[in-house]
Order: structure tokens, then C-alpha cells, then sequence
């Protein structure tokens, strides 16, 4: 896989470097340079998945990903019959390299026999926890023009439909130079991470068989699979995992170098699951993170998605002073991580919290208790104290000046009605 995702990008790269070219229509691009070879990529993927499909061992606890895979490919292709011929799994290690989150990703490949209105073929696929890949071979046809093109694509495809929501007619496609349409290679991209709503459709044609290859990002399927996107551990998912390890077992993957996001989430969201003391609760924020401002900030956020998914936010409010001292030690590379802890408290006002904001609008984070005090308060002394702060720096200024206004507006209570005069 790894092999066949370089040799893509290299085309990729090819294809949007050169400049649109027309071929009779504004929607298509051609590509000079772009050389069909033997095999292509949507040859070379559908053959090495379906002999995967055919030749590997299937896992049974990889039976709700493959019932979850059935609904979703019902959901985007237009085929009438979707018949299960042979399934398989395998791990791999992570595509990103040697040196990144060395767990294996949990991979499901799977073959069908699949009929519909345009008739029958035959659909493969490379489920991991990134990204699904389908493969689908299907008898030659001739494509000269980029309406055939949309004429093809929407034998196979669902428009305008969750989950892709895909415009075939509006679509711009690069192609190798004519006659005709022998290969393309075209995206709808809307997200700037790589593995964030993207899906890419390209297909080539041969003399006896054409072959159309769709990658779809897996948080685009999110819905149909009720696991996270990109956590590598799926048969069985890392959340059931995580439950018979202990403590330090679970924070000690944490935080694993190249490793998603989402798998630190669903690590930490375990943990606060569990009753914490307030040493277990701050080694979330910081232990096995790298002291630099990006990697606490990140780890925070990660904490604070894991206590709002286990619905204990109030772990929080009860161990901020010393999470916030721990980050006070650190000096200023905590100071994003612990503003953005004050911005999180700001999203469910709690009157038990404000004494402690009130407490660093003189402290070492001065800019996150006033507005925490901003988005919360409706206290007179809480008002008294800010209109008597003296402001250090611009950013303690600026946003004790908003605290001030917001608060005086909600001590003073809505305006009173005026009455109605007699006649």
C-alpha cells in the first residue's frame, strides 16, 4: 500500500502542475507529460486486494467493520446487488514511516459481486482506519468526451447525496492526452488536512475491462462505522482494549510519536473514566508530552474532548489549580494549554469555578481567568475587583475592558419595561 499511496502522489503532483489545457472542455485538464503504463495504479491496487481478499485469513472480530463497510459502499455507489465473495485482514504499520506510531493499523480488505443498472462488475476493498479504497472492474466502454466521462461515473456513483455529496457534470478531471479518455484522476477536497474530506476518483481504460478507483477519507464515514477516524486499532477497537489496562499501561501510549490525534483521545477518554486523583489527573495534561507549546496545547485539547466524551468535565473544575500550577512551572510554553483549559470551563458557566478565576486575574494567567469572568460572571464584587485591577500588558487590558462591560451589563439586569401611557 505504502508503494502504490507514493507512486500516487507523484502523479498527483504531475497532473496539478500542468496548466488546463482543454481538450474541447473547460472541465478537463491535460496532462502532457502523463504516460499510461502498464499496470496502472487502479489495475495494480484492484489486483493486490483481490488476492488479499482471496488468499488471507479473515479475523471474526472484524465482523462489525465489514458489516459497517457493506452499509457505506451501499450508500455512495448505485449498485442494485452487493454480493460478499471473500474477505480477509491484515495489519500493517502506519504508511507515515519508520519512526512514527509504531501500532498496527487494523485493515479490512474485501471482494463483492456487484450488479446494477449499467450491469455487473466486480468492487474491492481496502478498508484501514485512514482511508477507503474501492477498486470496481467493470467490462471496457469508450469515453471521448467529458460528458461520456459524467455519463460513466454516474453509472457507478451517487450524486448529490449524503454522505459524498458529489457534482459529477462539475468536476474538473486531468487527463493524459487523446483521443479519447484512457485515464483520470480528479478530487473533491474540502478540508486542508490530507486525511480530512478528501475523496479522490480516477479510472482507467483498457481493452477489455475499465477499472474506476475511489478513496474516500474515513471521517466522512465516521456515521456508519461508530469508530473514530484514524485510530489504527479496530479488531478490536482501542476503546475496548484500553478498558483491562491499567493506568500508566494506558498513559504510556499516549502521546506516541506520528501517532493521530484521535487515538490520544480515545486513550484519555478511558482514563478519565476512572476515578483520578489530582497527581493521575495532571500527568493527563503533561506526562510523555514534549515541553514545547504546541504539543501541551494539543494535549490539552485532547484531555479536555476525553472529559467531555466521558461526561466528566467536573474532573476539571476540581483539579484546575493544580494543573494550572504544573503548568505555571513550565513557564510560558503553557500558557495556550492553559488558556485554552479557562476557554473550556467558559462553555459551562459553573459558580463553583468562578472563585478560582477570580484568583489568577492576578496570577500567572491573568488573560484566561478575565475571560472566563467575561463569559460567566454576573457578580458585583467579581465587577468591583476587575474595575480595580491594574492591567499589565495590552492583552490583560483589551480583554479586562470587555470583562468589565459585559459583566456591568448583567449586574445592571435587562432595562425595564416602560409602561404604557394612558389615554
Amino acid at each position: 500500500m505504502r508503494r502504490i499511496t507514493v507512486r500516487r502522489f507523484i502523479l498527483i503532483s504531475l497532473v496539478l502542475a500542468t496548466p488546463g489545457l482543454g481538450q474541447g472542455d473547460s472541465r478537463l485538464r491535460v496532462a502532457r507529460n502523463w504516460v499510461l503504463s502498464r499496470p496502472a495504479f487502479e489495475e495494480e491496487a484492484y489486483q493486490a486486494n483481490e488476492k488479499r481478499a482471496r488468499e488471507g485469513a479473515f479475523d471474526s472480530r472484524a465482523e462489525g467493520v465489514l458489516r459497517a463497510a457493506e452499509s457505506f459502499t451501499g450508500a455512495i455507489f448505485t449498485f442494485s446487488s452487493l454480493d460478499l465473495r471473500q474477505a480477509s485482514t491484515y495489519t500493517h504499520v502506519s504508511l507515515a514511516g519508520p519512526d512514527s506510531c509504531q501500532v498496527n493499523n487494523d485493515t479490512l480488505v474485501a471482494e463483492w459481486a456487484v450488479s446494477g443498472p449499467s450491469g455487473a462488475g466486480t468492487l474491492v476493498l481496502e478498508d484501514n482506519p485512514a482511508v477507503s479504497v474501492y477498486t470496481l472492474r467493470v467490462p471496457a466502454r469508450a469515453i471521448m468526451s467529458r460528458d461520456d466521462l459524467t455519463a460513466f461515473l454516474a453509472e457507478f456513483l451517487v450524486e448529490k447525496k449524503e454522505p459524498l455529496r458529489l457534482d459529477l457534470a462539475a468536476l474538473t478531471f486531468s487527463v493524459p492526452p487523446g483521443p479519447g479518455i484512457a485515464g483520470f484522476i480528479g478530487a473533491v477536497i474540502r478540508s486542508p488536512n490530507a486525511f480530512a474530506w478528501h475523496v479522490d476518483i480516477d479510472g482507467v481504460v483498457r481493452e477489455k475491462d475499465a477499472y474506476l478507483a475511489v478513496r474516500v477519507t474515513k471521517d466522512i464515514a465516521e456515521k456508519y462505522y461508530r469508530l473514530p477516524a484514524r485510530v489504527p486499532e479496530r479488531f478490536p477497537p482501542l476503546a475496548e482494549l484500553a478498558r483491562d489496562w491499567s493506568f500508566d499501561r494506558v498513559l504510556s501510549e499516549v502521546g506516541r510519536q506520528g501517532c493521530p490525534h484521535e487515538r490520544d483521545v480515545v486513550l484519555l477518554t478511558e482514563l478519565a473514566k476512572r476515578d483520578l486523583s489530582a497527581d493521575q489527573f495532571v500527568d493527563l495534561l503533561v506526562k510523555n508530552a514534549a515541553d514545547d507549546s504546541g504539543t501541551l496545547l494539543a494535549r490539552a485539547g485532547a484531555v479536555l474532548q476525553a472529559l467531555m466524551a466521558s461526561d466528566k468535565m467536573t474532573m476539571l473544575e476540581k483539579y484546575m489549580e493544580p494543573a494550572l500550577a504544573t503548568y505555571a512551572r513550565k513557564g510560558g510554553m503553557a500558557d495556550e494549554a492553559a488558556l485554552h483549559m479557562f476557554r473550556m470551563m467558559g462553555g459551562n458557566c459553573s459558580p463553583g469555578f468562578e472563585s478560582q478565576a477570580v484568583k489568577h486575574i492576578e496570577g500567572t494567567y491573568p488573560v484566561g481567568a478575565i475571560w472566563y469572568l467575561e463569559r460567566c460572571s454576573a457578580s458585583a464584587e467579581t465587577l468591583r475587583k476587575l474595575e480595580q485591577l491594574q492591567a499589565r500588558g495590552d492583552a490583560v487590558a483589551e480583554v479586562r475592558a470587555r470583562a468589565v462591560d459585559a459583566i456591568r451589563r448583567r449586574v445592571a439586569g435587562p432595562p425595564a419595561k416602560k409602561q404604557a401611557e394612558r389615554p
